[in-house]
């Protein structure tokens, strides 16, 4: 088990003399404190980067940038330690990989669900051509001679059901062959 600890005010001191730039932090902090090893480093880095820094960053504005007006806002915080730990000597694949168990949702394949949704619309579209044959059929039984339909009255059935004009020239041509 591998440790690492630096006092809030040391850890500020390098933070405000680099500016803030983590990478020059960590780099400080291996020459200071040499010895330490990849994992541990890695750690460090993210730990500064996700946790230390942005509320470090949210204090040192609030201070206007003033290391006096800072130190005198955040004097309870700056007598802790930033700790590092390594609890165990993981390989650098299990810092990775993380966990092997899956936890959450499962993930479907996308050419499957595709395919499932192209044959749904696939069969609806039949259903739907079949159903409107019929009843054409059905209508043209009634009357012997098929109904024209002026072109406004042509249009309002295209924008009542939703047709493209494609559509409505299959239709108009399947109705035709009924005759």
């Amino acid at each position: 088990m591998e440790k690492f600890v630096i006092s809030y005010i040391e850890l500020v001191e390098i933070l405000i003399s680099n500016n803030q730039d983590t990478f020059k932090c960590v780099e400080i902090i291996i020459n200071k404190y040499p010895g330490m090893s990849n994992q541990l480093i890695e750690q460090i880095k993210l730990k500064l980067s996700q946790s230390f820094l942005p509320s470090f960053t949210k204090k040192w504005q609030s201070a206007c940038r003033n290391k006096d007006i800072f130190s005198e806002q955040n004097e309870n915080c700056l007598k802790g330690t930033f700790s590092v730990e390594l609890k165990s000597q993981m390989t650098p694949m299990e810092i990775t990989q993380g966990p092997s168990s899956h936890v959450g949702r499962k993930k479907k394949n996308l050419s499957t669900s595709a395919l499932i949704g192209q044959n749904v619309l696939k069969k609806t579209r039949e259903t739907f051509s079949e159903e409107l044959i019929s009843s054409v059929k059905r209508k043209n039984q009634n009357c012997s001679k098929p109904e024209c339909f002026i072109p406004d009255k042509a249009l309002s059935l295209m924008l009542d059901a939703s047709l493209f004009k494609n559509q409505y020239k299959i239709i108009r041509k399947a109705t035709l062959e009924l005759v």
